[in-house]
Parts: C-alpha cells; structure tokens; sequence
C-alpha cells in the first residue's frame, strides 16, 4: 500500500490491526507547535501573527526551512520522529542523544538559520532591535516530554493530522510537508 492511496483512517486502522508502532527511545520529546511570531516553523509554541504578507513564510521559503533544519542536525544531531511543516508553523518529534537536551539550542540555531534567507521586510519594535531579533519568530516555544509508546503515537498523529484540522487539505496523505508519508513507508 502506498502512502499516497492511504487515509489517515485507514493508517488508524492498520494500527489498530497490531501494525508497529514508532519505538520510543529515552529522552524523546515533542516539540510542540514552534508557530512563528510573524509566520515561521519550530516545535514548540509561538503565536503566530496576524501579517497576512507573513503568513505562508515557512512553506514559500521550504528551501531555506529544509537547508536550516538539515545544516542544524548535521551539526548537532537529532532524530526526527515526526515532522509537519505547515505555513506559519512547523511541529516536530526529536530525540536527542543521551547526554544532550539541549532543544533550545537546536531551535535557535534554525531559526537564526532560516531568517538569514528570509527577506529584510519586517517594521522591527524597539525591543527587537535591542535584542537584534528580526521579528519572524516568537521568543518561547513549549516542549513536551513524551511519556511512552501510547503519548508517542497520539503525538505523532496530532502532528501528521494538523494539515487537515487547520483546514490545508482533506486528508492526511495530500500535504506534501510532512514526514507522514515516511511513516507510512517505514513503520506501517
């Protein structure tokens, strides 16, 4: 079965039919919703904001997003777990080495790594230009630290789901920025 004839029920389905699930591995966390300030990815949450010139910044930029997050892991290594880059958000599933937890870090350094490519465009608030922020991304993210197989796979389909819910497509299989067809691929 291939993932682009599958429906997110039918991937329900299947794992309900004893198909394996992602394993859980130590110090995996969810990164929940890294919405950017003025449109922009991560996996944590920021709100993102009302500019309408800004809000499909991650996906009219998915090359610049895709290098930042590449260059990031390179460097710092992390694997992804889930993925779904949406227009003015992105969600992740990392798990970091062992002795590394430093998610921040990661998120920071792809931040800064995305806005170089991103155009000079924004009117920057006093406290940005203090802070020598551009202005695309919020400042805080949350993270949630996934607690076992059953938080993992709820995590997991939250993230390949949030396409449908916000409205993106119909189904699940028909958003192209995600790691959903990955999934399909190698676990199911």
């Amino acid at each position: 079965m291939s993932s682009e004839n599958i429906s997110f029920n039918e991937v329900k389905n299947l794992k309900q039919q004893a198909i394996p699930s992602p394993t859980l591995k130590p110090k995996t966390k969810i990164l929940w919703r890294v919405i950017a300030e003025t449109s922009l990815p991560a996996a944590h949450s920021f709100s993102p904001s009302n500019s309408p010139t800004r809000n499909r910044a991650c996906l009219s930029n998915i090359s610049a997003s895709r290098t930042a997050y590449m260059d990031v892991q390179k460097q710092y290594p992390f694997e992804t777990v889930a993925v779904c880059v949406l227009p003015n958000h992105i969600h992740a599933i990392w798990t970091l080495p062992l002795d590394d937890a430093d998610y921040s870090l990661r998120w920071r350094l792809i931040k800064t790594k995305f806005s170089a490519h991103f155009p000079h465009a924004e009117n920057l608030s006093a406290s940005k230009q203090r802070r020598h922020e551009r202005g695309i991304w919020q400042r805080r993210f949350y993270e949630h630290t996934v607690r076992d197989e059953i938080d993992l796979q709820r995590c997991t389909d939250y993230i390949h789901f949030n396409p449908v819910k916000h409205g993106l497509c119909g189904n699940v299989r028909d958003w192209a920025f995600s790691s959903f067809h990955r999934y399909v691929r190698d676990v199911l």
